[in-house]
């Protein structure tokens, strides 16, 4: 079977390109450059080439695809205070969930006349409009897969250990799927505590309004927010030694906090919003 070189990187950009904007949209969940995602799925594309094409050893093959996909998401998504092994993890498990359903959708539509793969890349020969048509029918199946796996979760209230100095509350918070929000200096996710509850574990007997007047209780500063409806605004964060959710075995060590000066739940069942980048 012949394999062209630009049919090659042709396909696994396209599917590099896909992989990429899933993990930004469904697990990251926050906007990325297009121009950066074109550069990463142009590493991912050209990686392809070099493990069909170049004739290395076997053994070399792994060590590039570990390579190109750590290049690829540094490209797309790299960030101050970013989680890029574990979006490596991601990126690579989409690989190979991209590659089964390319080959399952091949076969049923009986379309492809040769197909290879080599080390997790893939390579079709088949004419160029089935090939689009079968890698948007896979994405549109990894998206709702995945999206229906996120909505589990979204609107779950859970109990929430937050830690400071020694001290520690619980309360319930709610996963807010929509709740994208992140410290543009240090790329760490913002999880929100009623200031009600707050005052319990800094040792506040005053207002918030006083908050910025007694900075050796707690040490606060102004994170930029927008909402949906484009409103914005400013919100004081703090840094919490940890954030545990027993429920999930998950804990953030040095995670910020947000300061809400309300009542997050109208009839009070829950006081905390957790961060959707925690769960």
């Amino acid at each position: 079977m012949i394999v062209y070189a630009d049919v090659l990187f042709l396909i696994n950009f396209i599917s590099s390109y896909i992989m990429l904007r899933l993990i930004e949209r469904l697990i990251l969940k926050r906007r990325v450059k297009t121009v950066r995602m074109v550069i990463a799925a142009a590493v991912g594309g050209m990686a392809s080439v070099v493990i069909f094409c170049a004739g290395l050893p076997d053994a070399l093959l792994l060590p590039i695809r570990t390579l190109s996909a750590v290049i690829m998401v540094f490209a797309a998504f790299f960030t101050r205070g970013g989680h890029i092994f574990r979006t490596v993890l991601w990126l690579f498990a989409l690989s190979g969930m991209t590659v089964a359903a390319a080959i399952m959708l091949t076969m049923l539509l009986g379309q492809a006349t040769g197909a290879l793969v080599k080390c997790g890349t893939v390579y079709f020969d088949l004419p160029s409009g089935v090939f689009l048509t079968i890698f948007i029918l896979s994405y549109a199946a990894m998206a709702f897969f995945m999206k229906t796996l996120q909505n589990r979760r979204a609107k779950r209230r859970y109990s929430v250990t937050i830690s400071l100095g020694g001290k520690k509350i619980t309360v319930t918070a709610l996963f807010d799927s929509g709740n994208l929000l992140r410290d543009p200096l240090s790329g760490k996710c913002v999880s929100v505590l009623e200031w009600d509850k707050a005052k319990e574990l800094i040792g506040a007997d005053y207002s918030y309004d006083a908050l910025l007047e007694h900075t050796d209780d707690v040490i606060v500063r102004a994170v930029p927010y927008r909402g949906i409806n484009g409103t914005g605004g400013i919100i004081y964060v703090f840094t919490a030694d940890a954030l545990e959710i027993p429920e999930e075995k998950k804990s953030a060590e040095n995670t910020l906090i947000g300061l809400y000066n309300g009542r997050l739940s109208p009839d009070g069942e829950y006081n905390a919003l957790v961060n959707s980048a925690l769960l």
